[in-house]
């Protein structure tokens, strides 16, 4: 599959993908992070984007060693009158992600085969299987 695009994907948007609600699922909807996960930087902190198709949902934050200290989701595109995320995906993100070193060499092209690959590493991880 070509990809025209930058969407980066790794395991920190499927994990955020465990959370999209219905519609969004069911319209093959996903998330990813900008411009495959570059690091934005405004002195020591650094901001990688994180979107669903149609608007920036937040960002990580992270300090010079690349260890992720905040991930915010924005309420208005979220959670509000443009919903696309379920309210638990923040406590679920935060609790497993910072403290965590984000690896920019992670983050993937969003191709097919590369999104499965991504799902059943994660799907091995916690059940001991994997999904054909």
């Amino acid at each position: 599959m070509l990809n025209l695009t930058n969407d980066g994907i790794n395991e920190f948007t499927i994990d955020c993908d465990r959370f999209l609600i219905d519609a969004l699922r069911e319209c093959n909807m996903y998330t990813y992070l900008w411009d495959m996960g570059a690091v934005r930087w405004n002195g020591d902190v650094g901001y990688i984007a994180i979107r669903v198709p149609g608007a920036t949902r937040g960002y990580i934050a992270v300090d010079k060693a690349y260890t992720i200290t905040d991930v915010v989701f924005y309420d208005d595109v979220c959670f509000g009158q443009i919903e696309c995320y379920e309210r638990g995906i923040a406590e679920y993100i935060k609790g497993k992600y910072i403290g965590s070193t984000f690896n920019p060499e992670s983050v993937l092209y969003k191709t097919n085969t590369n999104y499965k690959a991504l799902q059943n590493k994660l799907l091995e991880r916690s059940t001991g299987t994997l999904e054909t």
